[in-house]
């Protein structure tokens, strides 16, 4: 791909991203390797309660530090970076306290179902708001001093660290408890390098004591921070979260298990990919501001997200039915028809989630909000819909159908942004979006005639696509 050198492998962007993409990579792996011994230690319910848990949890986070980490990368000195980092900390602190205290005067007017008692609720809450709102500020830190082998290295740990503990509580018997203390084991794992480097920068830099003045100009100077992208990032957990919070409210806590377990499949490309291009390209945005240089690379990588996402996930809502009941336990079997319909979904998040970090970079705050708002509205909408109708089925498709339209509109505020227009996007995405589509189609349609027919079908597909892939590999 001759003009593209920042996405070239030899100390640019491409290597970046794969430095970032391998800790992801063995962090996932680790994850996706005990699934199947996890699913069989654990039943849908205790999937369901923890992931109600998780989903509290995630909403407070995002807010926490009231979105300051996201600035930390932003300024041209260090000191400004220190203080919207003590900042993040102090936010941090005060969430987790207010959010256990919240919760303790609120536990009387309402009896949460997620398997724990309420001290154990609690306490956890706190901590595990803690834990995860701190590493997520130290981790900025990092990004700003492009440290990501440190980044990659602590995401390792933490994959090895929370998947052994909650193995270990599984044998234990501990139910929910155990996924969740192992969740949070995992989230501390790694912290403590970062730490040790963000130290060592203090003292190094000679930045000085905190100083309250300096401190307020960083929050004043970077207010649009807290006032549109807590706004808009709550919005975007709160449309992640919201359907495990409302399938176990509407329908039933087993159908949030069901669901959680398809999200931690589907989102594991897009946690090895997506954020680590979104953190590689977020010091890229900033550097290069509206320029022809970031059109061509948001372009591109649409193209080439487009090639990554839409067919694997394609081949996994096909083999669902099939692959579930064996790999994850029979218990397991109704979960097929729910990560055969998110798999679709999952496929275009794959491609708009790593660049939305270019709205943050070109601090197009405002937009960011509404456009979460609009597939918040969308998600919700749809699940509701479900629910007038009393059907689990028709509010996952629903689901699926609302997320497709939510995303691709959101690619679409993304190219405005970045001035790629609507036509440039519908012609990087037209090629892996025709394959996957006349794939499933050719699939399913042979799946009437036998098993061996439609996994002949998805082979042929398989080899065209790793064909198409190797193609833009010689291109890059």
């Amino acid at each position: 791909m001759k003009g593209f050198g920042f996405l070239g492998a030899s100390g640019g962007f491409g290597r970046s991203v794969a430095m970032l993409a391998t800790g992801t990579a063995v962090s996932q792996l680790v994850g996706l390797i005990a699934l199947p011994l996890l699913t069989r230690l654990y039943n849908p319910l205790e999937f369901g309660g923890a992931a109600v848990f998780a989903g509290i949890v995630g909403l407070i986070v995002v807010i926490a530090s009231l979105r300051y980490e996201l600035a930390i990368p932003l300024p041209m000195r260090d000191g400004a970076a220190f203080h919207l980092v003590s900042i993040a900390f102090l936010s941090v602190i005060s969430v987790s306290i207010a959010a256990g205290v919240a919760y303790f005067f609120a536990s009387y007017f309402w009896e949460q179902n997620t398997g724990l008692s309420n001290e154990m609720f609690l306490f956890l809450l706190v901590i595990g708001t803690l834990t995860a709102g701190l590493y997520n500020v130290a981790n900025y830190w990092a990004v700003r001093k492009k440290r990501f082998g440190v980044i990659s290295w602590t995401r390792i740990q933490q994959g090895i660290a929370g998947t052994g503990a909650q193995i270990a509580f599984g044998f234990a018997g501990a139910g929910v408890m155990g996924i969740v203390v192992g969740q949070i084991i995992g989230q501390c794992a790694g912290f403590s390098r970062l730490i040790v480097g963000l130290i060592r920068d203090r003292k190094n830099s000679k930045v000085g004591v905190f100083q309250p003045r300096r401190a307020a100009w960083a929050a004043k100077r970077y207010r649009r921070f807290p006032l549109y992208d807590s706004a808009a990032s709550l919005l975007n957990v709160a449309s992640s979260q919201a359907p495990i919070l409302l399938f176990a409210a509407l329908f039933s806590p087993m159908l949030a298990g069901f669901y959680a377990l398809a999200v931690r499949l589907v989102s594991a490309p897009n946690g090895l990919v997506g954020k680590a291009i979104s953190q590689v390209l977020l010091p890229r945005i900033v550097e290069a501001r509206r320029s022809a240089e970031t059109a061509k690379l948001v372009e591109r990588l649409i193209n080439i997200l487009g090639w990554l996402s839409f067919m694997p996930f394609t081949i996994v809502a096909l083999t669902a039915p099939e692959i579930v009941p064996t790999a994850f336990g029979s218990q397991w079997a109704p979960a097929a028809s729910v990560i055969a319909w998110t798999s679709i979904w999952a496929a275009w998040q794959f491609v708009t989630s790593p660049l939305s970090t270019a709205m943050t970079g070109l601090e197009a705050l405002r937009l960011h909000t509404v456009v979460q708002l609009v597939l918040f509205v969308l998600r919700v909408g749809a699940i509701l819909i479900g629910a007038a109708v009393q059907s689990e089925q028709v509010a996952i498709i629903a689901f699926t159908i609302a997320s497709i339209v939510g995303y691709a509109v959101y690619l679409i505020a993304i190219g405005w942004v970045t001035e790629v227009s609507v036509k440039r996007i519908a012609m990087a995405l037209v090629g892996p979006l025709a394959l996957s589509v006349i794939g499933a189609s050719v699939a399913l349609g042979v799946a009437e005639i036998s098993v061996i027919a439609k996994y002949s079908a998805i082979a042929a597909l398989l080899l065209i696509w790793l064909w198409r892939l190797n193609h833009i590999r010689k291109e890059v």
